[in-house]
């Protein structure tokens, strides 16, 4: 009798540590993401997207020295979206302005930048939908020349974390061109959210790993992002891992192909 009520225990701490484990499932995204970079030396003159090798939108830049203009366009060529950087004397943009078009009006976003060592490490915004602002204030850590860490003080006071590998990043795959400030040296591998944000203290934090693909010249030309939602920690069940790929395509010397 001793022994049978060992085991039933043993069997109940065992479901009981099971409940706390989610089970995993592997969802490949329904969306192949492509990007078709054209390159001057290590700069983005232009880039087009494209989804399940369908056109999306191209983006593209006007460099005027002092003003700089990133506009992107969708397959009817009409300008959905436009941000004009105003450059310092150190190369950096000091400020900016962003129209995101939508179907009635736009959105407005003002920013401007705080830079160390040649890396933004603070952004204070306004973002403004239908005359109504919101305060954005974002301050970023740096560490071994990579972004580890993103505050969003305000509006949700949310923290990304990043961690990285031993991978050089050739190139700036937000496609930001140095304007505002340097990319991170390295290739991002892990991301995780705080606790509580975007989801309750009780859960897991959402997280994403990437892996990454690199021609001869160390571009980066696919990029795989498995994506872990929060889940909570007491009765998490099933939880579906969104794997998403996007791949890069690169050409040199935009006007001469």
């Amino acid at each position: 009798m001793k022994n049978t009520f060992l085991i039933i225990g043993l069997l109940f701490l065992i479901s009981a540590c099971n409940k706390n484990e989610p089970k995993f499932i592997d969802k490949p995204s329904d969306e192949l993401v492509k990007y078709v970079v054209h390159l001057s030396g290590l700069k983005t003159t232009e880039y087009s997207k494209y989804i399940n090798d369908e056109f999306i939108e191209v983006t593209t830049y006007f460099d005027y020295d002092s003003v700089i203009e990133r506009i992107t366009k969708n397959t009817a060529d009409e300008e959905t979206s436009k941000t004009v950087y105003y450059m310092g004397p150190n190369g950096v943009a000091d400020s900016s302005v962003s129209y995101n078009y939508i179907t009635q009006g736009y959105d407005i976003y003002q920013a401007t930048y705080e830079y160390t060592d040649g890396f933004l490490i603070e952004i204070n915004a306004v973002s403004m939908t239908d005359g109504n602002p919101v305060e954005v204030h974002i301050l970023r850590t740096i560490e071994d020349e990579n972004v580890v860490s993103l505050y969003v003080k305000e509006p949700s006071g949310c923290t990304d974390h990043y961690s990285y590998n031993n991978e050089i990043n050739k190139i700036d795959l937000g496609f930001y061109n140095g304007i505002i400030g340097k990319a991170s040296k390295n290739l991002k591998v892990h991301t995780f959210w705080n606790s509580g944000c975007p989801c309750s203290p009780s859960s897991a934090p959402a997280t994403s790993v990437y892996k990454y693909e690199t021609d001869n010249n160390g571009f980066v030309i696919r990029e795989i992002e498995t994506y872990t939602p929060c889940y909570h920690t007491t009765d998490p069940g099933t939880v579906t891992r969104t794997i998403s790929t996007t791949t890069y395509e690169y050409h040199l010397n935009l006007k001469g192909d």
